[in-house]
């Protein structure tokens, strides 16, 4: 039981140490990210990190984790191979845990050659592993110096103010991007919904369109052919009442005509009697009657 005691209380030191490394390299993480990689892609600050806090957990998760693993490599080049293959599996790891809870990206490379799924990507994998060797070889040493001089009471006074701290962010964090995920859900469903009633009014629109045009259509057909009778019937009787007027105008004319062609000879014949020019006169008024008859 004393055993178990003790490594339990191995442990729990141990831990604290860990997690205060932890803190460390996430505060350096975001420090990078937020300041020195927002500058130079937008030219101001931005809290690129996943928590409210000046933390990144990957990049504190991945320095401790790459301290456990390849620490006890001795050799450069297996140290800078070794962290490029640890950090890839954990950049990789995280970035589709948490597109699994809160479906969302906080990377994307897949505008860089040689990413794998846009995760992770040989460019990445590179920087992390030169920083891993600069972070084992030069820096850890020194961090491992200080935190192993601060007292256990101080310690551990510390870790628990910074693990509440951090916990508290984490629950803060989660409760906000679920109440934010919610009512992105409830306005997408607003959508779907107004969507859906949009596309039913529109058929019902479409439906009474149609039923409108043929009604018009209909309409404006039966009112050509109303027309179209109603004018041929008009020309109809226009065309009969020329022609009965033109046949009136005929056979008045020509009773005008026979009337004053009968007076004409007849004034003629009376004067051929009367000069006694008796064949040649009326041979022609002869001649000029039959040239003047109506057929």
């Amino acid at each position: 039981m004393g055993i178990f005691i003790d490594t339990c209380h191995q442990f729990l030191l141990a831990g604290r140490i860990y997690f205060l490394w932890f803190v460390i390299y996430s505060f350096v993480g975001w420090c990078y990210e937020s300041a020195i990689c927002s500058q130079v892609k937008y030219h101001k600050f931005i809290n690129r990190g996943f928590l409210q806090g000046p933390w990144v957990p990957i990049y504190g998760a991945g320095a401790v984790i790459n301290y456990l693993l390849i620490g006890w490599i001795g050799n450069v080049p297996g140290v800078f191979l070794a962290a490029m293959f640890t950090s890839g599996v954990v950049e990789y790891l995280t970035s589709y845990a948490m597109e699994r809870l809160f479906h969302k990206r906080w990377w994307d490379y897949t505008r860089y050659r040689y990413n794998l799924n846009g995760r992770i990507c040989l460019y990445g994998c590179v920087i992390f592993g030169a920083a891993n060797v600069v972070l084992l070889r030069f820096v850890h040493p020194t961090v491992i110096a200080i935190t192993e001089a601060i007292p256990d009471q101080v310690l551990t006074g510390i870790v628990i103010f910074l693990y509440l701290l951090f916990m508290t962010d984490i629950v803060y964090t989660v409760v906000q991007m679920e109440t934010i995920r919610v009512r992105i859900e409830h306005f997408y469903r607003q959508l779907q919904d107004r969507h859906i009633c949009h596309r039913y009014m529109l058929g019902e629109q479409k439906e009474y369109l149609r039923i409108c045009v043929e009604e018009k259509k209909d309409y404006y057909r039966s009112c050509v052919v109303e027309k179209k009778d109603h004018y041929r019937n008009s020309v109809n009787e226009k065309r009969d009442y020329v022609s009965s007027f033109l046949e009136e105008k005929k056979n008045y004319y020509q009773d005008r005509f026979i009337e004053i062609r009968d007076r004409c000879f007849g004034r003629l014949e009376r004067i051929s009697i009367r000069s006694r020019e008796d064949f040649s006169c009326r041979e022609i008024v002869a001649r000029m009657k039959e040239r003047f008859r109506f057929r």
